[in-house]
């Protein structure tokens, strides 16, 4: 696969966007919720390389998002970590 070249001085291999991750949700494309997250994070970090000069205000966006993501992302794995864990107890139980 060629790399996909925004300018001459920043290289991204593999172009993602906010439209071709909405795409992929309303064709139900994910298999699973990692491949929605590897998306998210190939994303941002695009974002942050491609804005690479620290007093970008698009790398401070990207760096920003990144956090809310990653915080948002830590509560989502562990309800899910916690669901399934009542789930097993249920079991148990029974």
């Amino acid at each position: 696969m060629s790399p996909f070249f925004f300018d001459e001085t920043v290289e991204i291999n593999i172009q993602m966007n906010l439209t071709y991750i909405q795409k992929k949700m309303e064709f139900m494309e994910y298999k699973s919720l990692q491949e929605f997250f590897d998306d998210v994070d190939l994303l941002i970090s695009n974002a942050i390389l491609y804005n690479s000069d620290a007093g970008n205000p698009y790398r401070h966006a990207a760096e920003e998002m990144k956090k809310r993501y990653t915080k948002i992302a830590k509560k989502v794995l562990q309800a899910i970590k916690e669901k399934q864990q009542q789930q097993q107890q249920a079991a148990f139980a029974k």
